[in-house]
């Protein structure tokens, strides 16, 4: 009897602990049950099962886009449909655009839309661009915001050129985000900027360059740098004095050779000091290399004879600086094209010799300061020859050099030409006196036939013949 009434008493407890273990085994399995309505309290915090995730990565590797993937948008664990939605942006199927608006339209937890207008970017369909401009004009959450301009920059850059009026609408609207956050002082996000000057660099959106250089005098050093490569990539003048201040007192390195970089791509003349100084005395690689390439841009003959000095010290230096004198080889080749400056020569010929000539960039800049020199070294003699040959036979990487040397001559040959063309009328018509070619009796008939034929065709009636027939 009295086991009999104990049976009863806890008869409601098993019950009670029924009920929990249903409710437990129900949530376990609920992440890909669909959701009736939009839940207050979604479970955001649980992660995508492994069972699911399978089936989401099998979809992307298959590149599929199906009801699958579909059903998962509307699954009770945010994560699910976080995880789908990156899934559809990965896949690209255009198909998905619509599913992915009504996600980042209607879903109830920020980090799922953010990744809607993530996955829109990716697919890059003009479709889904008007939902990203609603976000951007009327949503105020950051993350959600960063991700918009974000996608609509790659959607602006991926339009084709019959859609160029549409181009330029939707990067206005890139170009006003950015600036909503340059004139939001008080409480800037900066992913939403640094997301919001990539997208600025994709769609390039008139009168950008004010804007960008406002994040100039940004105390992130992260938000200056990628200002200073957005007007670098664009090649926008609007923020050169300051960058001419941050070129040499900005405490970051990567904000010093990014403002480097937009005064060689702006060509600003008036930078060829500061950019010198910091060529020669910065204390980072990445500086110095940045404010040579830029000295480059600018050919100011004036920092010629310092980076030649420059390039001794470092040939001193062990180990040797490698990439930093392959930069300063390409500069002086381009500050000193056509001059032949001795000590410039010399310099380079050194370089050449320490490199066994496998280095195109030293070549290449020979060939530059001096084409007719290059020539006459790699053939004046037979040792000459020989030596060319067994460069050619035995080093292909010096071989290569050699070629991409010679291959910088050709532009010089159709400059010359060009540049004494004779128009296409009067006596000198389709022909130029700036170049004449000579043929050699070591050539059979066929082969002057041939030449001959050649030397017409590039434009010019001077040619001559060493046996003079």
């Amino acid at each position: 009897m009295t086991l009999k009434t104990n049976h009863c008493v806890s008869s409601p407890h098993l019950r009670a602990l029924t009920a929990f273990l249903l409710v437990i085994f129900s949530l376990a399995h609920g992440n890909s049950q669909p959701r009736t309505r939009s839940l207050q309290n979604p479970t955001s915090g649980d992660p995508v099962s492994k069972i699911l995730l399978l089936r989401i990565v099998r979809a992307e590797d298959e590149r599929r886009w199906d009801d699958d993937l579909r059903t998962l948008f509307s699954a009770r664990n945010a994560a699910v449909r976080s995880r789908a939605a990156l899934a559809a942006g990965r896949i690209g199927n255009e198909a998905a655009v619509a599913d992915l608006v009504h996600l980042l339209e209607k879903d109830d937890e920020t980090t799922v839309r953010a990744m809607a207008a993530f996955a829109l970017g990716e697919i890059e369909s003009a479709l889904g661009a008007e939902a990203l401009v609603a976000v951007l004009r009327d949503n105020r959450d950051a993350p959600l915001r960063a991700r918009s301009v974000e996608a609509l920059g790659k959607i602006v850059a991926a339009l084709p050129k019959e859609q160029a009026t549409r181009a330029h609408e939707l990067a206005a609207v890139v170009l006003e985000a950015l600036n909503f956050e340059a004139r939001r002082r008080s409480a800037p996000d900066s992913s939403t900027i640094l997301l919001g000057l990539t997208a600025t660099l994709r769609a390039k959106p008139d009168n950008a360059g004010p804007i960008v250089a406002e994040f100039l005098h940004y105390s992130d050093p992260r938000i200056r740098a990628d200002a200073a490569n957005t007007l670098a990539r664009l090649k926008l003048k609007d923020g050169n004095e300051p960058l001419r201040s941050l070129l040499v007192t900005d405490p970051d390195p990567v904000v010093r050779a990014n403002a480097a970089r937009v005064l060689g791509a702006t060509e600003d003349k008036t930078s060829s000091e500061p950019l010198l100084d910091r060529a020669l005395n910065d204390k980072d690689s990445r500086v110095r290399v940045s404010a040579i390439r830029s000295l480059g841009s600018l050919k100011d003959q004036r920092a010629g004879r310092p980076l030649v000095e420059y390039g001794h010290r470092l040939l001193r230096e062990k180990p040797l600086p490698a990439g930093e004198l392959l930069e300063l080889a390409t500069v002086i080749g381009r500050i000193f094209q056509g001059a032949a400056d001795g000590e410039a020569s010399r310099w380079l010929l050194d370089l050449s010799n320490l490199t066994g000539r496998s280095a195109p960039e030293v070549e290449v800049a020979r060939v530059k300061m001096s084409a007719r020199d290059y020539l006459l070294e790699l053939a004046t003699t037979a040792p000459a020859k020989r030596r060319a040959q067994e460069i050619i036979q035995m080093n292909w990487r010096a071989a290569s050099s050699l070629a991409q040397a010679l291959g910088e001559i050709a532009p010089l040959l159709k400059s010359a030409r060009d540049t004494n063309w004779g128009g296409t009328t009067g006596a000198n018509a389709y022909n130029s006196k700036g170049v004449a070619f000579f043929g050699s009796s070591h050539m059979n008939n066929e082969s002057n036939y041939m030449y001959r034929k050649l030397i017409a065709n590039f434009g010019t009636s001077n040619v001559e013949h060493q046996a003079r027939i």
